[in-house]
């Protein structure tokens, strides 16, 4: 999983930059500033595809990414520090989105041996067994107290399974990770500008 880190802030503004655009036109500037943007756009829209969630983050995550570029190298207001803060936040919290990251966690804490067994029935076909070595799920509960107990009160009879509630708790840890990324951008991103 990739780890997005703040971006360096700049110790000037935009304001004090006289770079050649500064004395070009501004429609020269927009022109400019459009064909950079075809650019860094076709390779993400050339992989994009129709089929899953995990490709319209891609797209957040690069527009956060462009954006937050942008905003920092023109450092002209005095949020920039919790823009890139929040930007950044966004782009961890879509990581962890597309890898599935909480989903899986619990597999860590669990050691399996898995066979396939030939089935009798004259096919080609086989079962898959799985056998139990070890697992330190209470570890992973210990870590989690609070989402463990909040699985318990939507349905008591998971505790009786392991697995099971460990599931329900890696489920509900994704799922907040969702929501806080949503609860972020609904709050935050009307500040997000030059």
């Amino acid at each position: 999983m990739k780890y997005h880190k703040q971006l360096p802030l700049p110790t000037s503004s935009a304001w004090e930059y006289k770079t050649w655009r500064y004395y070009t036109p501004i429609w020269f500037n927009q022109f400019i500033e459009s064909v950079q943007s075809i650019i860094y756009w076709f390779p993400i829209i050339w992989k994009d595809k129709q089929w899953d969630y995990f490709y319209i983050f891609e797209i957040l995550k690069h527009k956060l990414i462009f954006q937050r570029k942008c905003l920092i190298n023109a450092n002209r207001t005095q949020s920039t520090p919790e823009v890139n803060r929040d930007i950044t936040i966004c782009l961890n919290l879509i990581e962890r989105i597309q890898d599935d990251y909480y989903e899986t966690e619990y597999l860590d804490h669990i050691e399996d041996k898995m066979t396939f067994v030939p089935l009798n029935d004259g096919s080609n076909c086989s079962s898959l067994n799985i056998e139990d070595i070890s697992e330190t799920l209470d570890d992973y509960f210990k870590k989690h107290k609070s989402t463990v107990k909040k699985c318990l009160k939507k349905d008591i009879n998971i505790s009786e399974n392991k697995r099971k509630l460990a599931s329900a708790v890696s489920s509900y840890k994704q799922e907040q990770c969702k929501r806080l990324l949503f609860e972020i951008l609904n709050k935050r991103i009307t500040r997000w500008w030059d």
